[in-house]
C-alpha cells in the first residue's frame, strides 16, 4: 500500500559533471516507486534527512509503518564510520521517526530491501540525472534542485511509478500543510 514503506537513500556523486561532489537525498515509495522527495546537498546529514521527511509528511501525510536506508546509519549510531549499525542505538532521525508514530525502532531497517534500492536508484540515477543535469545547462546546487522539483521527478515517476498492489494508503493522518 502506499506510505507503508518508505526507502530513504543518500547518494555521493559528481551530479555536475565537474569535480565537486554533492549528496542526492531520495524518499521513494515502495509501492509505487514514485519519488516523493529529492534534493542536491552538499553532504547528507541529520538536517537534510529530516528536511525531506518534513516535505513528505507535509506533503503526504504522516508517514508509514515501515523505512529502510542503505546502511541504517541514518536511523540507528555506528560506533565507528563504515562498521555495522548499534539497532538498539537510535539517532535523531531515528527517535523523530519513533516519536512522531511514523514508525517504532522495529520498523526502521539498515538493510535488505533498503540496499537493493540504494543500488537501483544510484545506477538509475547516476545515469540519467547528471546527464539530463549537463543538457539542461545546470551547473549549480540551487538550479539542479530546481529542476528536480520541476521537472526530473514528474519525468521520473511518470516513467516508472506504478499502481500499488493496495490502493488503500497507509499514511496515520492527513498532509500537516506548511506552517
Amino acid at each position: 500500500m502506499p506510505g507503508m514503506l518508505l526507502h530513504i537513500d543518500g547518494s555521493k556523486h559528481r551530479w555536475l559533471n565537474d569535480d565537486r561532489w554533492y549528496d542526492l537525498i531520495v524518499i521513494l515509495d515502495d509501492a509505487t516507486s514514485e519519488i516523493y522527495y529529492a534534493q542536491l546537498v552538499e553532504e547528507e546529514s541529520t538536517r537534510t534527512v529530516m528536511a525531506g521527511l518534513r516535505e513528505v509528511i507535509e506533503t503526504h501525510g504522516t508517514v508509514l509503518l515501515r523505512c529502510t536506508a542503505t546502511g541504517g546509519a541514518i536511523f540507528f549510531l555506528t560506533a565507528k564510520e563504515g562498521e555495522k549499525v548499534d539497532k538498539h542505538r537510535l539517532t535523531q532521525v531515528g527517535r523523530a521517526m519513533k516519536e512522531t508514530g511514523g514508525t517504532d525502532d522495529r520498523g526502521l531497517f539498515a538493510a535488505g530491501a533498503g540496499q537493493k534500492f540504494g543500488a537501483k536508484l544510484r545506477d538509475l540515477a547516476r545515469g540519467a540525472c547528471p546527464q539530463e543535469l549537463r543538457l539542461a545547462g545546470i551547473n549549480g546546487i540551487a538550479e539542479a534542485n530546481r529542476f528536480l522539483r520541476e521537472q526530473y521527478i514528474t519525468e521520473f515517476n511518470s516513467k516508472f511509478r506504478v499502481p500499488a498492489a493496495r490502493k488503500k494508503a497507509q499514511h496515520f493522518g492527513e498532509p500537516a500543510g506548511r506552517t
